[in-house]
């Protein structure tokens, strides 16, 4: 990653990212991170800092260049349809990380391409445990039974029932905004924010306050689809995905900075959040 220096004094500051996380993300897609373009449509994409998620399918986004209609903030997007581009990683892999897990979190910055006109299934990201139908987690931004919804299901065993927590409002538009959701399993609590405000959260979501179980996935880790049905029309630029712990409050914020000043949409956070006029840095700069 590129870092970029300031010098106030004799104090030297730079931007802050995600990987000054306590828990680094274990999945990180951005701009920054490597494609492979086959025949003009992304082929691959390899998560940051070190190439160790290689996301591939037949079925692929389509990359959108700094400049181009539904880029953001000079930087190039990738866009996915919503009938039938996604990316996945292999279960051998990707199962680990919903295993034996305290928490899990997801964050982008993205739009819908379209709002849906009808109760759809909209899948951003799905990893299932045994049953190929049943998530661990999954995100979701419409369902069957309802349209243009912020959402997640989550289980924390095999023999756990799903458990849905959704924002009580419809996306209003198709521009890009924050999205974010936490699942604490040891605590049972989840959470969802939108452009740095909470907007539904659930003290008791899953059966049982324990970590996951011990079993692994059979299936991958789905980037806009599930099991390749359920595509999101969505336009992604940058995506994190974490495990073992939530981000305090503090670590939410400076996300939430990062990602609104990186992608020149600032104005996504709302009035008195503490990175809503400066990016976040490290010390002695905050």
């Amino acid at each position: 990653m590129i870092r970029h220096i300031m010098t106030a004094g004799n104090a030297q500051t730079r931007l802050w990212t995600p990987s000054e996380l306590t828990t680094p993300p274990t999945v990180w897609l951005n701009d920054q991170s490597r494609i492979t373009i086959t025949s003009l449509l992304v082929s691959s994409w390899f998560s940051l800092p070190k190439d160790n998620w290689d996301f591939t399918n037949a079925s692929r986004p389509t990359p959108l260049s700094a400049g181009a209609t539904d880029s953001l903030g000079g930087k190039r997007t990738l866009s996915f349809q919503g009938t039938a581009a996604h990316l996945s990683v292999g279960s051998g892999i990707s199962g680990d990380i919903f295993r034996n897990t305290n928490a899990v979190w997801f964050m982008a910055i993205m739009k819908k391409i379209a709002l849906d006109g009808s109760n759809t299934n909209r899948v951003v990201l799905f990893n299932s445990t045994i049953t190929s139908a049943v998530p661990r987690f999954c995100v979701r931004l419409g369902t069957a039974t309802t349209k243009n919804t912020f959402q997640i299901q989550v289980r924390g065993s095999d023999a756990e029932s799903t458990k849905t927590l959704a924002d009580s409002s419809e996306l209003a538009d198709t521009n890009f905004h924050i999205f974010m959701a936490t699942m604490s399993y040891i605590t049972q609590e989840g959470k969802l924010y939108i452009d740095g405000v909470e907007v539904a959260s659930n003290s008791a979501l899953t059966d049982s306050a324990a970590a996951t179980s011990d079993t692994g996935s059979v299936n991958a880790l789905d980037l806009c689809a599930l099991n390749s049905t359920q595509w999101a029309d969505v336009v992604l630029g940058e995506v994190l995905i974490g495990t073992g712990s939530v981000p305090s409050t503090d670590e939410r914020y400076r996300l939430e900075g990062y990602l609104a000043h990186r992608w020149k949409s600032k104005a996504l956070l709302p009035g008195g959040h503490q990175h809503e006029t400066q990016a976040p840095r490290t010390l002695p700069w905050t």
